[in-house]
């Protein structure tokens, strides 16, 4: 691919606009306590109307745990976006499809950067399920390495929820679990 003015600015900008982990929490500790406590009310507000997600309730769905997801992740993204200035983007029903297009599915949550208008990557991938931790892991392993291919490789996170539970994975760090359970045996 040849590096056009535009392409060349879209990267600069990106680089500049990268905000690392450490940088985020090492900000100002009044903000990041005025947003716990945001999320802490969507929480509360959530279980006031919907009821503490369970699997033992027969009326517990799987849009109740994507509601959820959204209280809880919408304050978060908002203030990221205005503190960053980054394009991020939240869509819901995504289909993320891979490169060779043998693999692909629809995932509940896939948070897009938008880097210029003509590239995005995906930065995370989301996925709930009623019951089952499980089948939700297998689903976001999957769309996390078709994300990370549509990339062209780095880091793409992933969270996987029953409402109750959660677990943050990623695809890199599954691969390297996974060569060091194959050494293991061999």
């Amino acid at each position: 691919m040849l590096a056009t003015p535009n392409f060349t600015l879209a990267i600069l900008s990106f680089k500049l606009k990268a905000v690392s982990v450490g940088t985020m929490l090492a900000g100002n500790h009044a903000a990041s306590k005025a947003i716990k406590k945001r999320v802490y009310r969507r929480i509360l507000e959530y279980i006031e109307i919907e009821g503490y997600p369970t699997e033992a309730s027969a009326s517990f769905k799987e849009s109740n745990v994507s509601d959820l997801v959204y209280s809880i992740i919408s304050p978060i993204l908002s203030d990221f976006r205005r503190k960053t200035g980054r394009k991020l983007r939240l869509e819901r029903e995504k289909e993320i499809i891979s490169t060779d297009g043998e693999t692909g599915g629809m995932e509940e949550f896939v948070i897009i950067d938008r880097i210029s208008v003509t590239e995005e990557k995906f930065v995370m991938v989301i996925e709930g399920k009623r019951d089952s931790i499980g089948e939700a892991m297998k689903q976001c392993l999957l769309s996390l390495k078709d994300a990370a291919d549509n990339n062209g490789g780095g880091e793409v996170y992933g969270f996987v929820t029953t409402g109750d539970s959660w677990r943050m994975i990623t695809e890199k760090s599954l691969a390297n679990c996974v060569a060091c359970r194959l050494a293991m045996v061999h």
